[in-house]
């Protein structure tokens, strides 16, 4: 049994040592190393005791103290070989007004691994106005990442960011992986620093040669943005990030998150403010776009998003390059006439532009717009999407507006590649078929044909086909509800339409005719006009009319309606079923002429007695012989009230002897030739008008 128990007891504390060790570094006093190599440690650390400093080394930090809670003291890590350089800092510390004093200040020395991160998680550092030249944290040199868990507020004080980089240090800043990290910048008073970026001040900002203040190393600092939200905001002369008055900035690059940047008083992002063009350096950064969404808001005289600017608060950017891969200019705000952009260079080669670049350099590349749809054919709205290799998000309007590299004649989005035409491509739509005609960029959408094309037409939009030359051979695939005109120009030779998958409405005719948009489709109905040329049911149910022919007509109901100004038409009905023309039945075998119509017109569709016209739209009419019937066909859906009133238009009479050929239509008609111009007054009632709209 005493075996047994020490077998056990021996197995409990190997257990023990294979677990991982967690100790909050606030936990033990004096001077402390880290925990064996290769195991876990969490260093938790309280801004609310005091200065934290954190260096290559290790770092200290403040607890309460051991034997008066009231007290504090400090304590010192040092990192062990092999260990992770992470901690977590959390708490508050508020600065006074009186008397003066400073919040606590995190002071960070990097190191050129880039393996140095501190998680801010939900820390409030607030320096109030005075004293002066107090950050709320501070990279000293080297490299470091904050990484944003929860909601984190820094406040500087005048003279000092909220977050400063100094000369020649890289930040980086992110999400700590739970998708909640927020960063929100704020300096107060009248401050001439940057909210995120350089000092105005030298106080901390330290030559680590000499370990003294230096100026020279207040200006030249990096920043990173990759993820999270980083909410900039400067109250004074300075960026909301980047430089200060008479400092300037390195490198800005966004990869991510959502940024905003606002200024009071001057520049939403600047790399150097008032600075002459003399004193230009190397070091003088610009600023990168690869991804992420970026809201500028400048509120008095500056510009709005500003890389580099001059001290006149006249353009928004003045840089020695403004490069865009990625990403999304969401929104910006000028406070006064300016351009956004006044740079020396500028390669924007994907993201959305939202057509904000105004700038003096000309970009190269071609300038171009995608639109984007849903899988409904609705606007993609507000949505972040991949393109070629870059992602942004699109706007209010499903579109996108950006550059693309000169020569480039297509995008790929969803695995599928686009054309461009025009300057702009549809991507998304919800094509059926492998030799789809593209939709082009319009109001509405057009598809144009300019040779002997096959291809289906297809997608949940509306929108126009124009047959410009050579032959179409297409199939129609529509949905319910959409409506689509094709028209076939004067150098076509010939449209074959396939109408089997039409479940919608489309509208065609010839460019040129009168009433050439009267004869349509639909998912039960075939409607000819006569204006547009003879008509034969063929034997095996097709149609041609004109210029065209009709396939998959299927069991959809035929009808003739209408006559030709210009000569008589002849309808022919070699197929296995009737058809309708004029309200008259044609059996198939059957054939029957249209004679010529004795006027057509475009009227103005509404006047009072007086003559007052309002205008409400066009209707394309005519009137067989020997009849008192108004045929009236409107390309819209608009109808006419049938009630008695008056309409007023012009039309040409053909006059037989000088007798009005519309026996009993009207009385008040002025004699002439044949073909007069005449005004008449025609109740309504009294013309029995037939109006046939769609």
């Amino acid at each position: 049994m005493r075996k047994r128990l020490t077998a056990l007891l021996l197995s409990f504390v190997m257990l023990l040592t294979m677990l991982p060790v967690t100790a909050s570094a606030d936990e033990t006093g004096g001077t402390e190393s880290g925990t064996a190599t290769g195991a876990a440690t969490s260093h938790v650390l309280d801004i609310s005791y005091g200065d934290i400093t954190i260096t290559n080394d290790g770092f200290t930090y403040y607890v309460a103290d051991d034997t008066d809670p009231a007290q504090v003291q400090q304590k010192t890590y040092q990192w062990e070989t092999g260990e992770e350089h992470k901690l977590t800092i959390t708490g508050t510390s508020v600065g006074t007004e009186e008397p003066k004093t400073p919040a606590h200040v995190v002071k960070i020395t990097g190191n050129d691994s880039d393996n140095l991160e501190i998680t801010l998680d939900k820390v409030t550092i607030e320096n109030k106005k005075e004293p002066n030249n107090t950050p709320g944290i501070v990279l000293m040199s080297g490299s470091a990442t904050l990484a944003l868990k929860g909601n984190n507020a820094i406040t500087g004080s005048n003279m000092s960011p909220a977050v400063q980089i100094n000369k020649g240090a890289v930040l980086t800043i992110k999400d700590s992986g739970d998708g909640d990290g927020v960063l929100v910048a704020r300096t107060v008073g009248n401050n001439n620093t940057a909210a995120i970026g350089a000092p105005r001040n030298n106080t901390y900002a330290i030559n680590p040669k000499t370990n003294k203040a230096d100026n020279n190393f207040r200006s030249g600092g990096k920043l990173i943005i990759k993820s999270g939200t980083v909410d900039a905001y400067a109250a004074g002369s300075g960026a909301a990030i980047g430089a200060g008055h008479i400092v300037y900035f390195g490198d800005i690059v966004i990869n991510g998150g959502t940024v905003k940047a606002e200024t009071q008083n001057h520049y939403a992002i600047a790399t150097y403010t008032n600075l002459k063009t003399e004193d230009w350096s190397d070091e003088v950064g610009g600023l990168t776009i690869n991804g992420g969404t970026l809201t500028a808001v400048n509120n008095n005289n500056g510009g709005t998003l500003t890389a580099v600017n001059n001290n006149n608060g006249g353009n928004c950017v003045k840089v020695n390059g403004f490069t865009m891969n990625g990403g999304t200019l969401a929104e910006m705000t000028k406070a006064n006439d300016t351009t956004y952009f006044n740079v020396k260079y500028a390669t924007i080669t994907g993201g959305n532009t939202n057509d904000y670049y105004d700038g003096t350099a000309e970009v190269s590349g071609t300038k171009v717009k995608l639109y984007f749809f849903d899988a409904e054919s609705k606007p993609l709205a507000n949505t972040e999407v991949a393109v070629n290799n870059w992602t942004a998000m699109t706007a209010a309007d499903g579109t996108i507006t950006t550059y693309l590299p000169a020569g480039m004649t297509s995008v790929t989005y969803n695995g599928r590649e686009y054309t461009l035409k025009n300057g702009a491509a549809l991507l998304g739509l919800a094509y059926d078929a492998e030799d789809v005609l593209q939709w082009e960029a319009g109001d509405p959408l057009v598809i144009n044909i300019d040779t002997n094309t096959t291809g289906t037409v297809c997608g949940k939009v509306n929108g126009n086909v124009n047959v410009n030359s050579g032959k179409a051979t297409l199939k129609l695939v529509q949905s319910e509800g959409n409506t689509w005109t094709v028209t076939a120009k004067e150098a076509a030779t010939g449209v074959t339409m396939d109408v089997s998958s039409v479940s919608g409405l489309v509208h065609f005719g010839n460019g040129g005719d009168y009433q050439y948009q009267m004869g349509y489709v639909t998912a039960d109905k075939v409607k000819l006009n006569p204006d547009g040329g003879d008509v034969t049911v063929n034997p095996g149910g097709s149609v041609t009319w004109g210029k065209y022919t009709l396939t998959g007509i299927g069991n959809r109901e035929i009808v003739v309606n209408g006559a030709d100004i210009k000569s008589e038409r002849t309808v022919a009905n070699n197929g296995g079923k009737n058809i309708t023309v004029n309200g008259e039945t044609l059996a198939t075998g059957k054939s029957l002429t249209i004679p010529k119509a004795l006027y057509q017109q475009e009227y103005l569709s509404k006047a009072d007695k007086q003559g007052n016209q309002t205008v409400v739209g066009t209707t394309a009419s005519y009137i067989l012989p020997g009849t008192t019937v108004l045929n009236e066909f409107a390309p819209t859906k608009e109808t006419v009230k049938l009630n008695v009133r008056y309409i007023s238009c012009f039309i040409t009479i053909n006059l037989v002897n000088g007798v009005n050929v519309l026996d009993g239509g009207c009385t008040n008609i002025a004699t002439g030739n044949s073909g007069a111009r005449a005004t008449m007054w025609i109740p309504w009632e009294r013309m029995r008008a037939e109006l046939r709209s769609i």
